[in-house]
């Protein structure tokens, strides 16, 4: 009920400053607006029903009834005029010429008809806006001068443009300012939807608004997951070889199946050791059928089940044929030596390929351990001085290279560095790998909205719309996203 009164009160009196349409004096000027607005501020307050009959329907009824009767403007013009002077007549003091603006405010407060709506400060306020406008346009200073006003512009427009440069200042007129000339559906925002740049579509503008909340989500959940270790070097060569084997690259796959027999070798090696120790120290004839039962089942490729199953019914055929306790404990042993080396991935494989090349002397994945226990604590990208280990003991690294994989062609120390190398990446990084892998897992969610994002932003820009806020926000997790964004997956 309030805004229309306000809405009225201010750009009626503006426009009929600026127009020059009120011949009366600076002081009656700013009296008529203030006037106006105690009026509206008493509606604000909260004035009964009948104090504004009283006061304002009196002279509208009236208007309206010579309108109907008489239709003439000029008689709808002077009614208008007498019942305005009629209110002000008490606010206008006889000497007019000798008051300013700022001077009628403090009459006006001292005698009560006029309610503190504006700052402490407005008169300085005013001053300063003045003074401002002196010195940016020298015309205005000499308007505002004593016999010049009325030679160059009338004071009213002079003192409507003050008012409308001070806006900011005053709080009341600041806020009618913010409200229906620059706000959502003020004088400004109007002009601009008809004569200005197109808004962004309001579809467009949700979906915007949902992928970056989508985006704000996932940018926690990557903060939370992201770790320093992922920018070291050598994990990040570590990342790279292990998705090349996940893309199956060749040269990567091959890699990985030799490393992985020698790591089963080098945790496995008590296991073998103690099976080269029994089969060379326990000879008789049942115990020779036992060990070549298992050589013919190894040979069989037979899932991890089947092969103990199979090697536990031949063994309780064996034990009763055996003379000695001793003789029977070791082949107890023996298998569950065996049953320790199939508990790997690759472990029966590896004890196939020894029984296969014959090798005796497991003494040499100790030594290949010790090399490997070696890099613990030293810098894996330096690839000389791996190549410099492998030298010292490439005749065991020979032994095992039929074993592993290794061609003949293949046999170098740099084949068996890179082999080494790439354990030493498994041993130090593996674990901190599965949380890099949730980190992507992630990443490869946040890049859907993402995209989302870019591709509105690259349709609609700044040069050719108004755009949203919204449309100029740093989106969260970028920089993140960047950094691993050679690991992503390509959608």
């Amino acid at each position: 009920m309030v805004k229309f009164p306000q809405q009225f009160a201010f750009v009626t009196t503006i426009a009929l400053f600026t127009l020059g349409a009120i011949d009366l004096p600076k002081a009656q000027a700013a009296s008529l607006y203030l006037g106006l607005s105690k009026y509206v501020e008493n509606i604000q307050i909260g004035s009964s029903t009948s104090d504004i009959e009283e006061n304002v329907i009196p002279s509208l009824a009236i208007t309206r009834r010579n309108t109907l009767e008489e239709n003439s403007p000029l008689s709808i013009a002077e009614e208008i005029n007498k019942h305005i002077e009629k209110r002000y007549d008490d606010l206008i003091e006889e000497n007019t010429d000798s008051i300013g603006l700022i001077e009628s405010q403090k009459l006006l407060k001292d005698r009560g008809l006029l309610e503190d709506i504006y700052s402490e400060n407005s008169e300085q306020s005013i001053q300063e806006i003045t003074s401002l406008l002196a010195a940016d346009s020298p015309w205005i200073g000499d308007m505002l001068g004593e016999g010049r006003a009325h030679q160059q512009m009338p004071r009213s427009i002079v003192y409507s443009l003050i008012l409308l440069f001070g806006m900011w200042s005053i709080p009341t007129l600041g806020f009618i300012s913010k409200k229906f000339i620059f706000g959502e559906e003020g004088i400004v925002e109007d002009l601009q939807n008809k004569f200005g740049k197109p808004q962004v579509p309001e579809g467009t503008v949700f979906l915007h608004e949902r992928a970056f909340k989508d985006l704000e989500k996932l940018a926690q959940q990557v903060g939370r997951i992201n770790s320093e270790k992922f920018g070291n070097n050598e994990f990040l060569l570590f990342v790279k070889i292990k998705q090349a084997i996940e893309k199956k690259i060749e040269e990567y796959q091959i890699l990985n199946d030799r490393a992985e027999l020698l790591k089963v070798a080098i945790a496995a090696q008590s296991s073998f050791l103690r099976i080269e120790q029994t089969e060379l120290r326990f000879r008789s004839r049942h115990q020779q059928e036992f060990y070549q039962f298992v050589v013919d089942s190894l040979n069989q490729n037979l899932d991890k089940a089947k092969f103990r199953d199979r090697v536990k019914r031949k063994l309780a055929e064996i034990i009763p044929l055996l003379n000695t306790e001793e003789g029977r404990d070791a082949l107890q042993s023996y298998l569950k030596e065996i049953d320790k080396i199939s508990k790997h991935k690759l472990g029966l494989k590896l004890l196939s390929l020894f029984k296969q090349y014959q090798l005796a002397d497991f003494t040499i994945l100790k030594k290949v351990s010790d090399i490997v226990n070696q890099f613990k604590g030293h810098d894996l990208l330096a690839a000389k001085k791996i190549v410099s280990l492998v030298i010292n003991d490439y005749e065991i690294f020979e032994k095992l290279g039929p074993i592993i994989g290794v061609s003949e062609s293949e046999n170098s120390p740099e084949t068996y560095a890179n082999i080494l190398q790439y354990i030493g990446l498994i041993s130090r990084h593996e674990k901190s790998y599965e949380k890099f892998q949730q980190l992507i897992e992630a990443l490869n969610k946040w890049q859907k909205p993402y995209k989302t994002i870019t591709v509105i932003r690259q349709e609609y820009q700044a040069s050719e719309y108004r755009l949203p806020k919204e449309f100029s926000q740093e989106i969260p997790g970028r920089n993140i996203y960047k950094k691993y964004e050679q690991f992503l997956e390509s959608n």
